[in-house]
């Protein structure tokens, strides 16, 4: 696919930071998104990645991780 949509919920407004990185810990691709209490969703487009693994992450304002995910493309 050419996106690739992350979902996630915040316990409160929020902004974060969404990164996506290569295998090796290479940040290909990041965003700032001001998320709303609840449920929320970022994109990444993905057209231009080969094959291979790749690691979300989701880091608040205070610069606490919240979310990990490792992503395969195929």
């Amino acid at each position: 696919t050419s996106q690739l949509h992350l979902s996630f919920n915040s316990l409160k407004n929020e902004t974060y930071t969404a990164t996506l990185y290569a295998a090796n810990g290479l940040a290909l691709q990041s965003s700032t998104l001001s998320a709303r209490k609840g449920s929320n969703m970022v994109q990444f487009n993905t057209i231009s990645l080969k094959q291979g693994t790749y690691l979300v992450t989701l880091v608040n304002s205070d610069g606490n991780i919240r979310l990990t995910q490792k992503t395969v493309k195929q």
